[in-house]
Protein backbone atom coordinates (compact mmCIF):
# COMPACT_ATOMS: atom_id res chain seq x y z
CA UNK A 1 0.00 0.00 0.00
CA UNK A 2 1.29 3.35 -0.91
CA UNK A 3 1.88 6.53 0.69
CA UNK A 4 0.90 10.01 -0.29
CA UNK A 5 3.94 11.92 0.78
CA UNK A 6 4.37 12.97 -3.17
CA UNK A 7 3.48 16.28 -4.72
CA UNK A 8 -0.17 16.00 -6.41
CA UNK A 9 -0.50 18.53 -9.18
CA UNK A 10 -3.71 20.90 -9.34
CA UNK A 11 -3.27 23.15 -11.58
CA UNK A 12 -6.12 22.59 -13.85
CA UNK A 13 -8.42 24.25 -11.46
CA UNK A 14 -6.20 27.18 -11.41
CA UNK A 15 -5.93 30.11 -13.42
CA UNK A 16 -2.85 32.84 -14.58
CA UNK A 17 -1.68 34.82 -11.33
CA UNK A 18 -2.65 38.02 -13.40
CA UNK A 19 -6.06 39.50 -12.57
CA UNK A 20 -5.82 42.71 -15.06
CA UNK A 21 -7.74 44.59 -12.53
CA UNK A 22 -6.57 48.10 -10.87
CA UNK A 23 -3.98 48.18 -8.47
CA UNK A 24 -5.18 48.41 -4.51
CA UNK A 25 -3.69 51.87 -4.25
CA UNK A 26 -5.66 53.35 -7.10
CA UNK A 27 -9.07 51.85 -6.67
CA UNK A 28 -12.25 54.42 -5.63
CA UNK A 29 -14.17 52.35 -2.91
CA UNK A 30 -17.79 52.35 -2.47
CA UNK A 31 -20.12 52.17 0.86
CA UNK A 32 -20.64 48.47 1.57
CA UNK A 33 -22.49 46.75 4.20
CA UNK A 34 -20.95 45.01 7.14
CA UNK A 35 -19.14 41.54 6.57
CA UNK A 36 -22.06 38.41 6.51
CA UNK A 37 -20.74 35.90 9.35
CA UNK A 38 -22.15 33.30 6.37
CA UNK A 39 -21.29 33.49 2.54
CA UNK A 40 -22.71 31.66 0.21
CA UNK A 41 -21.84 31.69 -3.01
CA UNK A 42 -23.93 30.12 -5.72
CA UNK A 43 -24.94 29.51 -9.26
CA UNK A 44 -21.71 28.56 -11.04
CA UNK A 45 -22.47 27.08 -14.64
CA UNK A 46 -19.41 27.37 -16.80
CA UNK A 47 -16.51 25.28 -14.82
CA UNK A 48 -17.91 22.33 -13.41
CA UNK A 49 -14.52 21.66 -11.90
CA UNK A 50 -14.39 24.67 -9.86
CA UNK A 51 -17.98 23.29 -8.14
CA UNK A 52 -16.25 22.40 -4.76
CA UNK A 53 -14.83 26.31 -4.77
CA UNK A 54 -18.68 27.53 -4.40
CA UNK A 55 -20.85 27.13 -1.19
CA UNK A 56 -20.52 27.87 2.26
CA UNK A 57 -17.96 30.43 3.63
CA UNK A 58 -17.07 31.59 7.19
CA UNK A 59 -15.98 35.02 8.02
CA UNK A 60 -12.23 34.54 9.37
CA UNK A 61 -11.06 36.82 12.41
CA UNK A 62 -8.55 38.50 10.08
CA UNK A 63 -8.53 40.85 7.72
CA UNK A 64 -6.56 41.43 4.43
CA UNK A 65 -6.45 44.59 2.31
CA UNK A 66 -8.55 45.84 4.46
CA UNK A 67 -11.51 43.61 3.72
CA UNK A 68 -12.85 40.06 5.63
CA UNK A 69 -11.25 37.01 4.38
CA UNK A 70 -13.58 34.06 4.56
CA UNK A 71 -12.90 30.09 4.63
CA UNK A 72 -14.57 27.46 2.90
CA UNK A 73 -16.58 25.53 5.18
CA UNK A 74 -15.11 21.87 4.09
CA UNK A 75 -12.15 23.23 1.92
CA UNK A 76 -8.70 24.68 1.80
CA UNK A 77 -9.92 27.56 -0.05
CA UNK A 78 -10.88 30.98 1.04
CA UNK A 79 -12.20 33.98 -0.53
CA UNK A 80 -10.31 37.45 -0.14
CA UNK A 81 -9.28 40.52 -2.01
CA UNK A 82 -5.79 41.32 -3.95
CA UNK A 83 -4.86 43.37 -6.91
CA UNK A 84 -8.51 44.82 -7.02
CA UNK A 85 -10.10 41.62 -7.40
CA UNK A 86 -12.11 39.45 -4.86
CA UNK A 87 -10.29 35.84 -5.36
CA UNK A 88 -11.46 32.32 -4.23
CA UNK A 89 -7.62 30.46 -3.93
CA UNK A 90 -6.15 28.01 -1.78
CA UNK A 91 -3.44 30.19 -0.08
CA UNK A 92 -4.48 34.38 1.08
CA UNK A 93 -2.54 36.40 -0.95
CA UNK A 94 -1.61 34.74 -3.72
CA UNK A 95 -3.11 36.06 -7.18
CA UNK A 96 -3.68 32.58 -8.61
CA UNK A 97 -7.21 31.75 -8.28
CA UNK A 98 -10.07 29.27 -9.79
CA UNK A 99 -13.20 31.92 -9.27
CA UNK A 100 -12.39 35.79 -9.30
CA UNK A 101 -14.28 38.97 -9.59
CA UNK A 102 -12.56 42.45 -10.90
CA UNK A 103 -14.49 44.48 -8.30
CA UNK A 104 -13.95 47.29 -6.10
CA UNK A 105 -16.63 46.37 -3.86
CA UNK A 106 -15.79 46.53 0.59
CA UNK A 107 -17.82 43.48 0.68
CA UNK A 108 -18.79 40.52 -1.90
CA UNK A 109 -21.89 40.17 -1.09
CA UNK A 110 -21.77 43.88 -2.48
CA UNK A 111 -20.03 42.89 -5.73
CA UNK A 112 -22.26 43.99 -8.99
CA UNK A 113 -19.64 42.97 -11.54
CA UNK A 114 -20.08 39.35 -13.12
CA UNK A 115 -17.48 36.95 -11.37
CA UNK A 116 -15.23 34.56 -13.60
CA UNK A 117 -13.96 30.81 -13.37
CA UNK A 118 -11.04 28.96 -14.63
CA UNK A 119 -12.53 25.87 -17.07
CA UNK A 120 -8.71 24.57 -16.92
CA UNK A 121 -7.54 26.63 -20.14
CA UNK A 122 -9.73 30.08 -20.13
CA UNK A 123 -11.42 32.49 -17.85
CA UNK A 124 -15.23 32.04 -18.42
CA UNK A 125 -18.18 34.88 -17.64
CA UNK A 126 -20.64 33.43 -14.95
CA UNK A 127 -23.30 35.88 -15.17
CA UNK A 128 -25.55 33.79 -12.89
CA UNK A 129 -22.97 33.19 -9.52
CA UNK A 130 -23.50 35.66 -6.65
CA UNK A 131 -22.48 36.15 -3.25
CA UNK A 132 -25.19 36.95 -0.82
CA UNK A 133 -25.23 37.07 3.24
CA UNK A 134 -26.78 33.24 3.93
CA UNK A 135 -25.99 30.24 5.89
CA UNK A 136 -29.05 28.14 4.10
CA UNK A 137 -27.32 25.38 1.95
CA UNK A 138 -28.63 24.68 -1.26
CA UNK A 139 -27.99 21.07 -0.89
CA UNK A 140 -27.74 19.12 2.12
CA UNK A 141 -26.36 15.79 2.70
CA UNK A 142 -28.32 13.16 4.52
CA UNK A 143 -26.06 10.24 7.16
CA UNK A 144 -26.17 8.62 10.33
CA UNK A 145 -28.53 5.62 9.15
CA UNK A 146 -26.43 2.61 8.50
CA UNK A 147 -25.57 2.05 4.74
CA UNK A 148 -26.96 -1.88 4.57
CA UNK A 149 -30.14 -0.89 6.89
CA UNK A 150 -33.82 -0.16 6.01
CA UNK A 151 -32.98 3.42 6.27
CA UNK A 152 -29.96 3.32 3.79
CA UNK A 153 -32.61 4.53 1.20
CA UNK A 154 -32.21 8.12 2.78
CA UNK A 155 -28.54 8.46 2.27
CA UNK A 156 -27.42 11.20 0.31
CA UNK A 157 -28.12 14.29 -1.05
CA UNK A 158 -31.28 16.75 -0.94
CA UNK A 159 -31.88 20.06 -2.78
CA UNK A 160 -33.96 22.92 -1.78
CA UNK A 161 -37.13 23.11 -3.47
CA UNK A 162 -38.85 26.31 -1.64
CA UNK A 163 -39.57 27.55 1.60
CA UNK A 164 -42.21 27.00 3.87
CA UNK A 165 -44.93 29.49 5.83
CA UNK A 166 -42.08 30.15 8.18
CA UNK A 167 -39.51 30.49 5.81
CA UNK A 168 -37.58 27.12 6.98
CA UNK A 169 -36.21 25.40 3.73
CA UNK A 170 -37.70 22.34 2.36
CA UNK A 171 -35.45 19.34 0.76
CA UNK A 172 -36.07 17.22 -1.18
CA UNK A 173 -34.56 14.18 -3.35
CA UNK A 174 -35.64 11.29 -5.29
CA UNK A 175 -36.16 8.01 -4.12
CA UNK A 176 -33.93 5.79 -6.42
CA UNK A 177 -35.93 2.81 -5.38
CA UNK A 178 -39.38 3.23 -6.30
CA UNK A 179 -39.04 7.06 -7.68
CA UNK A 180 -40.69 8.84 -5.08
CA UNK A 181 -40.08 11.83 -2.97
CA UNK A 182 -38.23 12.14 0.01
CA UNK A 183 -38.92 15.09 1.72
CA UNK A 184 -36.94 16.72 4.98
CA UNK A 185 -38.88 19.76 6.19
CA UNK A 186 -40.23 21.23 9.57
CA UNK A 187 -43.75 20.08 10.81
CA UNK A 188 -45.90 22.18 13.44
CA UNK A 189 -43.24 25.01 13.30
CA UNK A 190 -41.42 23.70 16.09
CA UNK A 191 -40.47 20.21 14.50
CA UNK A 192 -38.42 18.45 12.06
CA UNK A 193 -40.05 15.39 9.86
CA UNK A 194 -38.64 12.91 6.77
CA UNK A 195 -41.41 11.92 4.78
CA UNK A 196 -41.05 9.14 2.33
CA UNK A 197 -43.89 7.19 0.84
CA UNK A 198 -44.42 4.55 3.37
CA UNK A 199 -43.32 6.67 6.17
CA UNK A 200 -42.88 9.98 8.15
CA UNK A 201 -39.87 10.21 11.30
CA UNK A 202 -40.31 13.27 12.98
CA UNK A 203 -38.20 14.18 15.81
CA UNK A 204 -39.34 13.73 19.34
CA UNK A 205 -37.58 17.19 20.42
CA UNK A 206 -38.78 20.49 19.45
CA UNK A 207 -36.46 23.53 17.94
CA UNK A 208 -37.15 26.97 16.73
CA UNK A 209 -33.98 26.23 14.58
CA UNK A 210 -34.84 26.64 11.25
CA UNK A 211 -32.12 25.55 9.16
CA UNK A 212 -31.03 21.68 9.50
CA UNK A 213 -28.03 21.64 9.62
CA UNK A 214 -27.86 23.74 12.83
CA UNK A 215 -29.63 21.68 14.90
CA UNK A 216 -27.56 20.31 17.73
CA UNK A 217 -30.37 17.93 19.16
CA UNK A 218 -29.99 14.36 18.93
CA UNK A 219 -32.31 12.72 16.24
CA UNK A 220 -32.54 9.11 16.91
CA UNK A 221 -34.22 6.77 14.40
CA UNK A 222 -34.53 3.10 14.55
CA UNK A 223 -31.23 2.49 12.12
CA UNK A 224 -29.37 4.91 14.11
CA UNK A 225 -28.70 8.74 14.33
CA UNK A 226 -29.75 11.03 11.56
CA UNK A 227 -26.98 13.79 10.25
CA UNK A 228 -27.90 16.74 8.37
CA UNK A 229 -24.53 18.16 6.80
CA UNK A 230 -24.17 21.19 3.94
CA UNK A 231 -23.24 19.97 0.82
CA UNK A 232 -22.27 21.37 -2.43
CA UNK A 233 -22.00 18.84 -4.21
CA UNK A 234 -25.45 18.04 -7.18
CA UNK A 235 -28.45 15.95 -5.75
CA UNK A 236 -29.00 13.01 -7.59
CA UNK A 237 -25.46 11.38 -7.45
CA UNK A 238 -25.24 7.72 -7.50
CA UNK A 239 -25.61 5.90 -4.16
CA UNK A 240 -23.26 3.00 -5.80
CA UNK A 241 -20.43 3.33 -8.47
CA UNK A 242 -18.05 0.88 -10.04
CA UNK A 243 -14.20 1.66 -9.76
CA UNK A 244 -12.16 -0.21 -12.64
CA UNK A 245 -10.04 -0.61 -14.92
CA UNK A 246 -6.78 -2.17 -13.95
CA UNK A 247 -5.02 -5.40 -13.15
CA UNK A 248 -3.06 -3.90 -10.33
CA UNK A 249 -4.46 -4.04 -6.46
CA UNK A 250 -7.48 -5.74 -7.92
CA UNK A 251 -8.67 -6.20 -4.17
CA UNK A 252 -9.54 -2.95 -3.66
CA UNK A 253 -11.95 -2.40 -7.00
CA UNK A 254 -15.28 -2.81 -7.52
CA UNK A 255 -18.83 -1.79 -5.93
CA UNK A 256 -18.39 0.97 -3.53
CA UNK A 257 -21.52 2.02 -1.85
CA UNK A 258 -22.51 5.66 -0.08
CA UNK A 259 -21.00 4.77 3.30
CA UNK A 260 -23.16 7.38 5.17
CA UNK A 261 -21.01 10.62 6.19
CA UNK A 262 -18.80 13.31 4.70
CA UNK A 263 -15.53 14.02 4.76
CA UNK A 264 -13.99 16.93 3.43
CA UNK A 265 -17.18 17.95 1.81
CA UNK A 266 -17.18 14.54 0.24
CA UNK A 267 -19.19 11.22 0.40
CA UNK A 268 -17.11 8.34 1.70
CA UNK A 269 -18.26 4.82 0.29
CA UNK A 270 -17.76 1.26 1.71
CA UNK A 271 -16.21 -1.68 -0.80
CA UNK A 272 -19.08 -4.37 -1.51
CA UNK A 273 -16.50 -6.92 1.17
CA UNK A 274 -16.88 -3.96 3.51
CA UNK A 275 -13.00 -3.67 4.68
CA UNK A 276 -12.55 -0.86 2.11
CA UNK A 277 -13.08 2.82 1.40
CA UNK A 278 -13.24 5.34 -0.73
CA UNK A 279 -12.75 8.80 0.29
CA UNK A 280 -11.74 12.40 -0.10
CA UNK A 281 -8.36 13.03 1.56
CA UNK A 282 -7.05 16.72 2.45
CA UNK A 283 -3.30 16.83 3.47
CA UNK A 284 -2.29 20.11 2.85
CA UNK A 285 -3.18 22.48 -0.39
CA UNK A 286 -1.26 20.42 -2.90
CA UNK A 287 -2.19 17.17 -1.60
CA UNK A 288 -5.68 16.65 -2.21
CA UNK A 289 -7.17 13.74 -3.37
CA UNK A 290 -9.40 10.30 -3.50
CA UNK A 291 -7.68 7.59 -1.90
CA UNK A 292 -9.09 3.65 -1.43
CA UNK A 293 -7.34 2.77 1.51
CA UNK A 294 -8.45 0.22 4.33
CA UNK A 295 -9.69 3.03 6.95
CA UNK A 296 -11.28 6.39 6.69
CA UNK A 297 -9.43 9.48 6.74
CA UNK A 298 -6.13 7.51 6.09
CA UNK A 299 -3.02 8.75 3.90
CA UNK A 300 -1.79 5.56 2.98
CA UNK A 301 -3.97 3.37 0.04
CA UNK A 302 -3.79 1.14 -2.92
CA UNK A 303 -5.24 3.83 -5.55
CA UNK A 304 -5.90 7.40 -5.43
CA UNK A 305 -6.92 10.49 -7.83
CA UNK A 306 -5.75 14.34 -7.62
CA UNK A 307 -9.37 15.34 -8.19
CA UNK A 308 -11.71 17.83 -6.44
CA UNK A 309 -15.25 15.97 -7.26
CA UNK A 310 -17.76 16.59 -5.12
CA UNK A 311 -18.87 13.38 -5.43
CA UNK A 312 -16.39 9.99 -7.05
CA UNK A 313 -18.51 9.55 -10.17
CA UNK A 314 -18.02 12.98 -11.04
CA UNK A 315 -14.07 12.02 -11.12
CA UNK A 316 -12.38 12.64 -14.61
CA UNK A 317 -9.00 12.96 -14.03
CA UNK A 318 -6.45 10.01 -14.02
CA UNK A 319 -6.36 7.53 -11.30
CA UNK A 320 -2.86 5.72 -9.88
CA UNK A 321 -2.21 2.61 -8.42
CA UNK A 322 0.54 1.85 -5.91
CA UNK A 323 2.37 -0.86 -7.33
CA UNK A 324 5.60 -2.38 -4.85
CA UNK A 325 7.66 -2.29 -7.71
CA UNK A 326 7.12 0.93 -9.89
CA UNK A 327 5.42 3.00 -7.39
CA UNK A 328 2.56 4.92 -8.22
CA UNK A 329 1.35 3.97 -11.69
CA UNK A 330 -1.20 6.19 -14.12
CA UNK A 331 -4.23 4.22 -15.19
CA UNK A 332 -5.83 5.57 -18.37
CA UNK A 333 -8.50 2.94 -18.53
CA UNK A 334 -9.50 3.43 -15.20
CA UNK A 335 -12.77 4.98 -14.00
CA UNK A 336 -15.80 5.30 -11.02
CA UNK A 337 -19.06 4.93 -13.29
CA UNK A 338 -22.33 5.17 -11.32
CA UNK A 339 -24.15 1.69 -11.01
CA UNK A 340 -27.83 1.90 -13.05
CA UNK A 341 -28.67 -1.22 -13.37
CA UNK A 342 -30.60 -0.64 -16.77
CA UNK A 343 -28.66 -3.73 -18.32
CA UNK A 344 -30.01 -7.75 -18.54
CA UNK A 345 -27.60 -10.47 -17.72
CA UNK A 346 -26.87 -12.46 -21.23
CA UNK A 347 -28.44 -16.03 -20.72
CA UNK A 348 -25.60 -16.98 -23.29
CA UNK A 349 -22.44 -16.54 -23.16
CA UNK A 350 -20.15 -17.69 -25.40
CA UNK A 351 -16.21 -18.09 -25.16
CA UNK A 352 -13.77 -18.51 -28.14
CA UNK A 353 -11.99 -16.89 -30.82
CA UNK A 354 -8.70 -17.72 -32.87
CA UNK A 355 -7.90 -20.95 -30.70
CA UNK A 356 -4.05 -21.95 -31.63
CA UNK A 357 -1.89 -25.01 -30.29
CA UNK A 358 -0.27 -22.97 -27.95
CA UNK A 359 -4.22 -21.49 -26.53
CA UNK A 360 -4.30 -22.43 -22.52
CA UNK A 361 -7.30 -23.96 -21.68
CA UNK A 362 -9.34 -24.71 -24.23
CA UNK A 363 -10.95 -27.13 -22.35
CA UNK A 364 -12.97 -24.00 -20.38
CA UNK A 365 -14.10 -22.18 -23.62
CA UNK A 366 -17.26 -22.78 -25.21
CA UNK A 367 -20.53 -21.78 -23.75
CA UNK A 368 -21.86 -20.79 -20.54
CA UNK A 369 -25.45 -20.64 -19.28
CA UNK A 370 -26.95 -18.27 -17.27
CA UNK A 371 -27.96 -20.33 -13.86
CA UNK A 372 -30.50 -19.06 -11.54
CA UNK A 373 -28.57 -17.82 -8.70
CA UNK A 374 -26.30 -14.75 -8.41
CA UNK A 375 -23.21 -15.09 -6.01
CA UNK A 376 -21.33 -11.45 -5.05
CA UNK A 377 -24.22 -9.02 -6.54
CA UNK A 378 -23.33 -10.79 -10.15
CA UNK A 379 -24.89 -13.59 -12.18
CA UNK A 380 -23.49 -17.43 -12.19
CA UNK A 381 -23.07 -19.13 -15.38
CA UNK A 382 -22.45 -22.94 -15.78
CA UNK A 383 -20.17 -24.17 -18.97
CA UNK A 384 -21.98 -26.43 -20.71
CA UNK A 385 -20.10 -29.57 -19.88
CA UNK A 386 -21.16 -28.71 -16.30
CA UNK A 387 -17.88 -29.15 -14.87
CA UNK A 388 -16.95 -25.23 -14.41
CA UNK A 389 -18.59 -22.91 -13.49
CA UNK A 390 -18.06 -18.56 -14.08
CA UNK A 391 -18.42 -15.94 -11.60
CA UNK A 392 -17.18 -13.17 -9.69
CA UNK A 393 -14.12 -14.02 -6.72
CA UNK A 394 -14.82 -11.51 -4.36
CA UNK A 395 -12.10 -12.15 -2.20
CA UNK A 396 -9.81 -11.54 -5.46
CA UNK A 397 -11.95 -8.97 -7.01
CA UNK A 398 -12.23 -10.27 -10.39
CA UNK A 399 -14.02 -12.68 -12.33
CA UNK A 400 -12.83 -16.54 -12.74
CA UNK A 401 -13.71 -20.09 -13.94
CA UNK A 402 -13.49 -22.55 -11.37
CA UNK A 403 -15.10 -26.00 -11.31
CA UNK A 404 -18.66 -25.90 -10.85
CA UNK A 405 -18.30 -28.29 -7.44
CA UNK A 406 -16.91 -25.28 -5.70
CA UNK A 407 -13.25 -25.89 -5.53
CA UNK A 408 -10.32 -23.30 -5.17
CA UNK A 409 -9.03 -24.40 -8.47
CA UNK A 410 -8.89 -21.44 -10.62
CA UNK A 411 -8.21 -22.16 -14.58
CA UNK A 412 -9.17 -18.68 -15.72
CA UNK A 413 -9.15 -14.72 -14.70
CA UNK A 414 -10.41 -11.92 -15.73
CA UNK A 415 -9.01 -8.72 -14.22
CA UNK A 416 -12.38 -6.89 -14.33
CA UNK A 417 -14.97 -5.97 -11.89
CA UNK A 418 -18.19 -5.71 -13.86
CA UNK A 419 -21.52 -6.50 -12.97
CA UNK A 420 -22.43 -8.51 -16.25
CA UNK A 421 -19.43 -10.33 -18.16
CA UNK A 422 -21.18 -9.72 -21.42
CA UNK A 423 -19.81 -6.45 -20.97
CA UNK A 424 -15.98 -7.03 -20.24
CA UNK A 425 -13.73 -6.10 -22.75
CA UNK A 426 -10.18 -6.83 -20.61
CA UNK A 427 -8.15 -9.60 -21.99
CA UNK A 428 -8.89 -13.31 -20.55
CA UNK A 429 -5.70 -15.27 -18.78
CA UNK A 430 -5.10 -18.82 -18.55
CA UNK A 431 -3.22 -20.93 -15.91
CA UNK A 432 -0.28 -22.72 -17.44
CA UNK A 433 2.04 -22.69 -14.44
CA UNK A 434 1.66 -19.43 -14.09
CA UNK A 435 -1.03 -16.91 -16.06
CA UNK A 436 -0.82 -16.59 -19.46
CA UNK A 437 -2.53 -14.61 -21.91
CA UNK A 438 -5.03 -15.71 -24.44
CA UNK A 439 -4.49 -14.32 -27.07
CA UNK A 440 -7.37 -13.73 -29.54
CA UNK A 441 -9.83 -15.19 -27.26
CA UNK A 442 -12.74 -13.13 -26.29
CA UNK A 443 -16.47 -13.46 -24.25
CA UNK A 444 -19.74 -12.09 -25.62
CA UNK A 445 -23.45 -12.78 -25.80
CA UNK A 446 -24.85 -15.47 -27.64
CA UNK A 447 -28.26 -15.18 -29.35
CA UNK A 448 -28.91 -18.40 -31.61
CA UNK A 449 -30.50 -17.12 -34.80
CA UNK A 450 -30.57 -20.33 -36.35
CA UNK A 451 -28.97 -22.75 -38.16
CA UNK A 452 -26.81 -21.09 -40.78
CA UNK A 453 -24.26 -23.73 -40.67
CA UNK A 454 -22.30 -24.98 -43.88
CA UNK A 455 -24.34 -27.53 -45.30
CA UNK A 456 -21.58 -29.49 -47.06
CA UNK A 457 -17.86 -29.99 -45.70
CA UNK A 458 -14.79 -31.09 -47.51
CA UNK A 459 -11.85 -31.92 -45.37
CA UNK A 460 -8.19 -32.61 -46.45
CA UNK A 461 -4.76 -32.86 -45.09
CA UNK A 462 -5.82 -35.61 -42.61
CA UNK A 463 -2.57 -38.70 -43.25
CA UNK A 464 -5.29 -41.17 -43.48
CA UNK A 465 -7.34 -40.94 -46.30
CA UNK A 466 -10.15 -42.33 -45.25
CA UNK A 467 -11.01 -39.54 -43.44
CA UNK A 468 -10.60 -37.31 -46.09
CA UNK A 469 -13.50 -36.00 -48.28
CA UNK A 470 -17.22 -35.17 -48.18
CA UNK A 471 -18.99 -34.39 -45.22
CA UNK A 472 -22.62 -33.68 -45.01
CA UNK A 473 -24.76 -31.87 -42.37
CA UNK A 474 -26.99 -34.60 -41.18
CA UNK A 475 -29.59 -32.68 -39.58
CA UNK A 476 -28.81 -33.35 -35.94
CA UNK A 477 -27.54 -30.96 -33.60
CA UNK A 478 -24.41 -32.75 -31.21
CA UNK A 479 -23.57 -30.67 -28.14
CA UNK A 480 -25.27 -27.13 -29.47
CA UNK A 481 -23.44 -27.54 -32.92
CA UNK A 482 -24.34 -29.22 -36.27
CA UNK A 483 -23.18 -32.68 -37.16
CA UNK A 484 -21.61 -34.63 -40.38
CA UNK A 485 -21.75 -37.70 -41.83
CA UNK A 486 -18.89 -38.82 -44.33
CA UNK A 487 -20.30 -39.55 -47.80
CA UNK A 488 -18.44 -42.65 -48.10
CA UNK A 489 -17.46 -44.05 -44.78
CA UNK A 490 -18.65 -44.57 -41.39
CA UNK A 491 -17.36 -41.26 -40.21
CA UNK A 492 -18.98 -38.47 -38.26
CA UNK A 493 -17.88 -35.35 -37.42
CA UNK A 494 -19.01 -33.96 -34.01
CA UNK A 495 -18.80 -31.92 -31.03
CA UNK A 496 -17.94 -33.85 -27.58
CA UNK A 497 -19.42 -31.69 -25.22
CA UNK A 498 -17.96 -32.46 -21.90
CA UNK A 499 -14.62 -32.47 -23.59
CA UNK A 500 -14.89 -29.35 -25.39
CA UNK A 501 -13.80 -31.61 -28.41
CA UNK A 502 -14.80 -31.46 -32.10
CA UNK A 503 -13.91 -35.26 -33.39
CA UNK A 504 -14.54 -37.80 -35.99
CA UNK A 505 -15.66 -41.00 -34.57
CA UNK A 506 -18.50 -43.34 -36.01
CA UNK A 507 -21.12 -42.55 -33.57
CA UNK A 508 -21.59 -39.82 -31.20
CA UNK A 509 -23.02 -41.98 -28.26
CA UNK A 510 -19.49 -43.98 -28.23
CA UNK A 511 -16.51 -42.37 -26.40
CA UNK A 512 -13.89 -43.71 -28.87
CA UNK A 513 -13.03 -41.64 -32.13
CA UNK A 514 -10.38 -41.19 -34.39
CA UNK A 515 -9.05 -37.72 -34.17
CA UNK A 516 -9.86 -34.41 -32.43
CA UNK A 517 -9.10 -31.55 -31.79
CA UNK A 518 -9.96 -29.07 -28.58
CA UNK A 519 -12.09 -25.80 -29.95
CA UNK A 520 -15.18 -24.91 -28.70
CA UNK A 521 -16.30 -23.45 -32.46
CA UNK A 522 -19.92 -23.37 -32.98
CA UNK A 523 -19.22 -23.13 -37.02
CA UNK A 524 -16.88 -26.27 -37.44
CA UNK A 525 -15.06 -24.06 -40.39
CA UNK A 526 -13.54 -22.26 -38.21
CA UNK A 527 -11.61 -24.83 -36.57
CA UNK A 528 -9.16 -25.02 -38.45
CA UNK A 529 -6.88 -22.59 -36.37
CA UNK A 530 -5.11 -25.02 -34.03
CA UNK A 531 -3.76 -28.47 -34.43
CA UNK A 532 -6.13 -32.36 -35.37
CA UNK A 533 -4.85 -35.25 -33.57
CA UNK A 534 -5.20 -38.85 -35.13
CA UNK A 535 -5.13 -41.78 -32.90
CA UNK A 536 -2.70 -44.52 -35.37
CA UNK A 537 -3.25 -47.75 -33.02
CA UNK A 538 -0.86 -46.55 -30.38
CA UNK A 539 -0.48 -42.60 -30.30
CA UNK A 540 -2.07 -39.50 -30.73
CA UNK A 541 -0.50 -37.57 -33.99
CA UNK A 542 -0.40 -34.16 -34.90
CA UNK A 543 -2.14 -33.62 -38.09
CA UNK A 544 -0.77 -30.09 -38.94
CA UNK A 545 -2.17 -29.76 -42.38
CA UNK A 546 -5.69 -30.08 -41.50
CA UNK A 547 -8.42 -28.05 -43.70
CA UNK A 548 -12.09 -27.93 -43.37
CA UNK A 549 -14.11 -25.70 -46.32
CA UNK A 550 -17.44 -25.32 -47.05
CA UNK A 551 -18.75 -26.51 -50.29
CA UNK A 552 -21.72 -25.06 -50.15
CA UNK A 553 -21.36 -22.67 -53.54
CA UNK A 554 -19.05 -25.54 -55.21
CA UNK A 555 -20.70 -26.74 -58.70
CA UNK A 556 -18.97 -30.56 -59.53
CA UNK A 557 -19.75 -31.08 -63.57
Amino acid sequence: QGTTSGQGTTSITTGPSTTTGPSTTTITTIAGSVPCESLKLSGLSRSSNQLYRTGIFKLQSNFWNERPVYKHLWDLEFLFYEDGAWLIGSTIGETQSGIRVISSALEPQDVMEVWDSWDGSAWVAEPSLIASCSAICDTIWLSGVSWNGPHAYLLGAYSISNNDSNGAPIYKKQDGANSSEITIRMSDGNKWSIKTENETLTTEFTTAITNPVEINNTWTVSSGTIVLDCYFGQEGIGSEVLLDGSSIQRKRQGIFSLYGPLLNGRPVYIHERGDTFLDYIIMDKQRRFWLVSDNINSSSGGIRVYDSALSADGITRTWETYDSQDGWVKETKMGAACITNNTVPSETLYMGGVVTSSTPQTQRLGFYTKHRDYHNSRPVYIHESGKYALYYLLSRGYWGIVKATGTASLYMAIYSASLLPQEITVPLYGWVSGWTLMDNITMSSYTNTGDESCRKLNLSGMKRDSLNGLYENNDQDVGKRPSYKHSDGPYNLYFRQSHAQWVIGQDPIQSSFYAYTFNPAVDPTDINTNIWRRWDGSDWIDQPDVVWSCQDDVTVS
